[in-house]
């Protein structure tokens, strides 16, 4: 796969990952996510400071300019790793969960009943699985365990 494709799934997976508190000890993109957004946030804030700090201390412009690309590229390099990590594939101990709900949604009417591929079982096919049952079924069944 590509960077830019690779690119494209990551800011794609980190639309779609739930930011709920109490999946972050077990998925750690959801504090990934939440830098990448403060970074994003703050960062051209950071950059225009930098670069008028530099600028009156008479330092080299180089080194601001080297800060600066660094500091660009660590958001980069997080919605890549988040592109990577939505091609995971699901670990074993979500299979049940997922294999679960995804039968509570289909006889819901939610999901259309298909059979599941091998290579769809993927933390991407997960996070929309879960994002869907957090919309359509009660807390108690969309309990992770």
């Amino acid at each position: 796969m590509n960077l830019i494709k690779l690119f494209q799934l990551g800011r794609r997976y980190m639309k779609i990952c739930p930011t709920d508190k109490h999946l972050a000890p077990t998925f750690p993109e959801i504090k990934i996510i939440s830098a990448i957004k403060y970074a994003i946030k703050y960062l051209p804030v950071f950059l225009i400071l930098l670069f008028l700090w530099q600028f009156y201390q008479r330092a080299g412009m180089v080194s601001a300019v080297i800060t600066g690309i660094f500091a660009i590229s660590l958001p980069i390099h997080g919605v890549l790793w988040l592109g990577k990590r939505a091609n995971t594939p699901l670990p074993l101990n979500l299979l049940p969960w997922y294999l679960h709900t995804k039968q509570k949604l289909i006889e819901l009417g939610v999901l259309a009943a298909k059979p599941d591929k091998k290579d769809e079982m993927n933390l991407m096919h997960f996070m929309q699985l879960y994002d869907l049952s957090s919309r359509y079924l009660s807390d108690d069944d969309n309990q992770i365990t």
